[in-house]
């Protein structure tokens, strides 16, 4: 787990993200997590203009280069990051940037999932132009996720509720879902999602 915004606004997050990397890997492979760091600690000196010219300066000292470094890392690992689009302008502008600086490491995949009219209408403020092509520079893919039927939210609501109601609750419940109940109130006009099936049971 990678939690971006508990640092600083000053760090270096592709750093950051590079260090808890090489943690979780540190159990399964040590000179793996080794390289993970070390080509961290490069590309952030890269990044940085003052590190940048002592590392020219000092380039002597180095035993590998960037290159060398980046051909090492060719282990595949799946980053999945979700809730984007509970992100501000910034915040986003910095992942997206992570994900541009790491992602074309060897066997190194980002699967991100987000409400792209969110994203790009936050990025506007950043990139009033090409808010919608920023996004499609770094993004090689794109999926849309249908809309889920009230067929199936209803079969999931039913199961959710199950769980903490008898039978004569759920012979209530299932009026409600049928609109027998309430003068043929739709609930499906109040619960959209998963997401609000889970918060209706979390409430339960």
């Amino acid at each position: 787990s990678f939690h971006p915004w508990k640092y600083g606004k000053s760090s270096n997050l592709t750093y950051l993200f590079f260090e808890e990397l090489s943690k979780a890997l540190a159990p399964y492979s040590t000179i793996f997590s080794r390289d993970i760091i070390r080509y961290a600690r490069t590309v952030s000196s890269i990044e940085n203009s003052t590190m940048k010219f002592l590392g020219s300066i000092l380039g002597c000292l180095v035993p590998q280069t960037v290159e060398e470094q980046y051909e090492d890392l060719k282990k595949k690992i799946v980053v999945f990051i979700d809730d984007v689009d509970r992100l501000g302008a910034n915040e986003i502008e910095e992942l997206f940037r992570l994900v541009r600086n790491t992602s074309n490491l060897p066997s190194m995949y980002f699967v991100m999932a987000y409400d792209k009219k969110y994203v790009v209408d936050t990025l506007k403020n950043m990139f009033p132009s090409h808010s919608l092509s920023y996004t499609e520079k770094i993004l090689q893919e794109e999926f849309f996720l249908p809309v889920i039927k009230n067929n199936v939210l209803k079969v999931v609501l039913r199961e959710k509720l199950s769980v903490f109601l008898n039978s004569e609750e759920m012979e209530q419940v299932d009026k409600l879902l049928n609109r027998e109940l309430f003068n043929s109130i739709d609930v499906f006009s109040y619960i959209g999602t998963l997401r609000d099936i889970k918060r209706l049971a979390n409430a339960l």
